[in-house]
């Protein structure tokens, strides 16, 4: 009970803070994954208390807190699901000592909802136990309206994790599993019918070509075999009890569409296909339907596909209540009466809310961030333009108060923020608190959806592999010039910043246009090419060397052309590196190199190192650095407020 009392006066006590101070902008979310119990009697969400994410459970009537799970030392409860009624499921974190951001063994770690009969149900502590190999699991399907087993998808723990997965029902009390069928292909992802049968899996052979197979009659048919001619075909959903499938799909690498197959003839009906974009999401009923789905070309789109769908009716009037913002259902009771909605824009980073379908109520619970104020929030607009060869590029701008539309904007300092990725990633309109951050001090924000970038379809994809050093940083550099020409930037005042591909952008596009950028920050970033195919975790597989070979590839000559630190004698611009030296995707070895070089060539900069910190930072305390140290950097460079 006292833990409780204490976490209701710490919620409340953050809930009071509204000032956009740098604390604010570092701070981890408030409330994140909140769901509803099967049949509604309780409300869940996560939070943090000292560091550490905490499950508070809620009388769904009263929304007064009555359990938490909390975890002792460095262990804390990681993504979690309701299996029934009374018991949640939870994936297990460990906070190391040497290494701020978690980890997890794929363990699931069972708990009813009065906080008792609490036990391992999978994972390599019941493997030791019952001396069974060390498996790492996921998710599949909770099946919560039968009380006794979930689906998880698990495969032997290695250093690659290039094992074939396996499909395993799990009784959700004793732990006890059952081997259901083994995957063909590595990475894989599997899709169930509403009757919980395995149907189709997804993933990526030793070549990382993309494959997709049938499970009928216990065997693995692959799409050729379907009368289905394209490997770009992706399962979504199993329409009801026919033999038919929605999936997304794109005959010459267009953005994919929502079409819908017969798994009979391969026949398939095309329902939805944007010219530009592909689907962002999808929202289906419980048998599968598909009623409606998302794309951002710009500002998100929510289009309903079935509208006499009671479940689209539904939808249809959140949108209306709540107009101005994107709406989905994050969670519902199994009847579907009861929905946890989650609503955001560009001003608010989201909200829950609980809607009574028969009642037509809807009633606000938590924000995601509550002490972010809407009113101080800066605008974001979409923002288009030509590459110098005439392709068009979509794009994001953040404008400081103000300059709320982007025809009141005139001659604002800039700074450029490129997305990671490259590839398999885009920006969003929505609310990014780095970039609202760096708004608040009267600095605009540019984000690109380059060539190369996901959601554009694959033809747009692959313009960028064997271009992340020419083509991909064109773009870059041909936003913020197009922002000059309108008058929108001051070209005197520009600085480039990136996290991961992001920090490679920031020192080669500032190499390449080297009187463009007063300054770059590269946040672990990649700055040699040659060493991404000798350390990090991506070169390990050998379907991430296959990766590597078909979007930089091979060539020694070429990738010491394209990495930074064989050009640091064309910087002007003055550079800050920040990396963590826990990184296992772009190890520390690139920032300490980097570092040597701008010695070398006395080019002014500064450095940050978080010795226990991975690719990315955890900590709020870090962040809230980050933050700091950066943005007294960009005021310094672009003569802010001088």
């Amino acid at each position: 009970m006292r833990f409780i009392f204490w976490i209701m006066i710490t919620l409340s006590f953050s809930a009071l803070a509204v000032t956009q101070d740098i604390k604010n902008f570092s701070k981890d979310d408030m409330w994140q994954s909140v769901k509803i119990s099967p049949k509604g009697d309780f409300i869940s969400g996560v939070t943090k208390i000292e560091g550490k994410k905490v499950i508070v459970l809620f009388d769904a009537k009263t929304l007064k807190p009555i359990h938490s799970l909390k975890f002792k030392g460095y262990e804390q409860p990681g993504e979690y699901f309701w299996a029934s009624e009374q018991r949640l499921v939870t994936e297990k974190e460990y906070l190391k000592g040497w290494q701020d951001t978690p980890v997890t063994y794929g363990e699931f770690y069972g708990i009813n909802a009065n906080g008792y009969q609490a036990k391992y149900i999978f994972g390599y502590q019941t493997a030791s136990a019952s001396f069974s190999k060390n498996m790492w699991g996921e998710l599949l399907d909770p099946m919560p309206e039968n009380d006794k087993y979930m689906l998880i998808t698990a495969k032997e723990m290695s250093r690659t994790g290039e094992h074939l997965p396996k499909v395993y029902r799990i009784n959700i009390k004793t732990g006890s599993k059952k081997e259901l069928v083994q995957s063909p292909v590595m990475f894989a992802k599997f899709l169930t019918d509403q009757h919980h049968n395995i149907r189709f899996v997804t993933g990526v052979d030793e070549d990382n070509q993309y494959k997709t197979f049938l499970y009928k009659d216990e065997k693995w048919l692959s799409t050729a075999e379907l009368n289905i001619e394209n490997e770009s075909f992706n399962p979504i959903s199993i329409n009801g009890d026919k033999n038919q499938v929605y999936a997304t799909y794109s005959q010459n690498g267009e953005p994919a569409g929502l079409y819908l197959f017969d798994l009979d003839t391969g026949n398939k009906v095309k329902i939805f296909q944007h010219d530009k974009v592909a689907i962002t999401s999808f929202k289906k009923d419980k048998s599968g339907q598909i009623y409606a789905l998302e794309y951002d070309d710009g500002y998100p789109v929510t289009k309903i596909i079935t509208p006499n769908n009671p479940e689209a009716k539904v939808l249809t009037k959140l949108i209306k209540k709540l107009e101005g913002y994107s709406v989905s259902v994050a969670s519902e009771t199994l009847d579907g009466n009861t929905k946890v909605v989650f609503a955001y824009n560009q001003f608010n980073p989201g909200d829950y809310l609980l809607y009574n379908v028969e009642k037509d109520e809807l009633i606000f619970m938590f924000s995601k961030r509550p002490w972010v104020d809407v009113n101080k929030s800066a605008n974001v607009v979409p923002f288009n333009f030509k590459a110098r060869d005439d392709l068009e590029i979509s794009a994001y701008v953040t404008l400081p108060l103000g300059s709320d539309y982007l025809k009141d904007a005139k001659n604002l300092p800039f700074v450029v923020n490129v997305h990671g990725g490259p590839h398999g990633v885009r920006d969003y309109l929505q609310y990014n608190q780095e970039n609202q951050l760096y708004a608040s001090k009267g600095i605009g924000v540019l984000q690109i959806n380059y060539r190369g970038s996901s959601g554009y379809g694959y033809n747009f994809e692959k313009l960028g592999y064997m271009h992340w050093g020419d083509k991909v940083q064109y773009d870059i550099i041909d936003g913020i010039n197009s922002l000059i020409h309108k008058g929108i930037a001051d070209k005197s005042k520009l600085c480039i910043v990136g996290g991961s591909f992001g920090g490679y952008s920031a020192l080669q596009s500032a190499i390449i246009e080297p009187d463009l950028f007063k300054c770059a920050i590269g946040v672990v970033g990649v700055y040699d090419l040659e060493l991404m195919h000798k350390i990090g975790d991506i070169q390990t597989r050998s379907s991430g060397q296959a990766y590597l070979n078909k979007v930089i590839g091979e060539n020694k000559a070429d990738l010491k052309t394209f990495s930074p630190i064989n050009n640091l004698d064309k910087l002007k611009a003055s550079i800050f590196i920040i990396h963590g030296g826990e990184d296992k995707r772009v190890p520390v070895e690139h920032a300490k190199n980097l570092k040597k070089g701008l010695l070398k060539f006395n080019i002014n900069h500064e450095w940050l190192i978080f010795d226990d910190e991975g690719h990315g930072f955890y900590k709020p305390e870090h962040r809230e650095k980050v933050y700091q140290r950066s943005l007294t950097f960009l005021e310094r460079e672009l003569k802010i407020g001088i």
